[in-house]
């Protein structure tokens, strides 16, 4: 069967006011054609699909290989990936933020793997009432708690059309068309912030913005040298997004404005005289009733900058950070207000044991170690806790000076 390369869309713009897109870079895929690829909020990375493979790949965002995982069902080229921002439940699952999606509209009727990105297992199973063997895109719109898909013109009952799906039963919702936008390869994404569609097609030069409703918005030219677009994956606080080409080639595109929720902050790390650039620090957001809705990762630079993607509607969350080795997992309430969120994190040191507390086994390990250098035979990297290459007094202070803290909790 003749068919698509596309690449889903995790996409928060503003829709009030449009820059020129830009062209920042691209990378080859390195997998044939491309038929279904997503960017993952959480990690920093972009997943790819090629046209009948059995897996999916996983790239950073300049198209170092960095992971697989096992594709779900019967392999296709008519597929979508999407990660969802916020938990929700498919079927009869309830999801963690951040879950890969799987559209597989191959054969028959639309169906929507949830798939642990680690493993390859399948979390949940969906199908749906939408498509015969041409469903292309998928969406999961946080404001309407439902699903959109994406038929193609050669679909025989609802070519070219978007449908509305309930994300519990699959049952259709709504149904409407994307009058003067053929869709060949092609994707759909939403912008929570507005909650309007974003849609792309092979056959076409720009994103058809339309209304969740089916009420045409605004058409977004692609910048020049950016063609036949299969789809779209956005790093929304960045304000730059991923674009498949149906060629296999993934470019990276800046100047969308962006307007969904981001938290920001600085990362200081106690007592640690490395550099910290490149460190990678772990967030996972809790809403006012402490129920988890959101995880991130990201990479500090050497002024601890960081800063990750959330679509929450504003409110006070908790925020945890977690910098891994000898430091304490620590919490800040985060106001997010007008789309965004600020905190500053000071890392406790010195849970040289990692267990979540500085105790009795922390200074046992210092002891143990003490005036231990990397060529030592009882060295110890982790009670050397200001990595300075020995394990003197200076770490002995730190794990005094903290004794008894704990990790924070939500």
């Amino acid at each position: 069967m003749l068919k698509k390369s596309l690449c889903a869309i995790s996409l928060i713009a503003s829709m009030q006011a449009h820059a020129a897109l830009t062209l920042l870079g691209q990378f080859p895929g390195g997998i044939g054609g491309i038929a279904g690829c997503g960017f993952d909020a959480g990690t920093d990375s972009v997943w790819a699909y090629g046209s009948f493979n059995a897996q999916i790949n996983s790239y950073t965002r300049t198209g170092v290989a960095n992971g697989s995982a096992v594709f779900p069902g019967e392999t296709a080229n008519d597929v979508d990936l999407e990660f969802a921002r916020e938990g929700f439940t498919l079927g009869a699952t309830a999801l963690p933020p951040h879950t890969l999606l799987v559209e597989n509209g191959e054969t028959g009727a639309s169906d929507v793997y949830a798939v642990n990105k680690t493993t390859g297992a399948v979390l949940a199973h969906l199908v749906t009432g939408f498509g015969v063997n041409h469903v292309v895109g998928i969406a999961y719109h946080p404001i309407r708690n439902t699903i959109f898909l994406l038929a193609d013109k050669l679909d025989t009952i609802n070519p070219s059309r978007v449908a509305e799906i309930n994300p519990v039963t699959g049952a259709v919702l709504n149904i409407f068309p994307t009058t003067g936008f053929s869709i060949n390869f092609g994707d759909i994404e939403v912008d929570p912030t507005t909650g309007n569609l974003l849609i792309v097609s092979s056959e076409e030069a720009t994103v058809r913005v339309m209304s969740p409703t089916g009420t045409t918005v605004a058409n977004l030219p692609y910048p020049s040298g950016v063609n036949s677009i299969s789809g779209i994956g956005l790093d929304e606080l960045r304000g730059e997004a991923f674009l498949s080409g149906v060629g296999g080639t993934i470019y990276r595109v800046g100047g969308f404005n962006v307007a969904g929720s981001g938290i920001s902050g600085t990362i200081s790390l106690e007592s640690f005289l490395p550099s910290i650039s490149g460190r990678t620090v772990d967030f996972a957001v809790y809403n006012a009733g402490g129920v988890l809705v959101a995880t991130a990762s990201d990479s500090i630079d050497a002024a601890g900058a960081y800063s990750f993607a959330f679509s929450g509607p504003d409110g006070t969350y908790s925020v945890i950070a977690d910098a891994n080795g000898t430091f304490l997992k620590r919490k800040m309430s985060v106001a997010v207000s007008g789309g965004n969120g600020v905190a500053n994190f000071s890392m406790t040191n010195g849970d040289s044991v990692p267990d979540g507390v500085i105790d009795l086994s922390d200074y046992t390990a210092v002891v143990v170690a003490f005036n231990a250098l990397p060529s030592s035979g009882n060295w110890n990297p982790d009670a050397d806790v200001n990595a300075d290459g020995v394990v003197d007094l200076t770490d002995y202070t730190v794990i005094v000076t903290n004794f008894n803290k704990v990790d924070d909790i939500p």
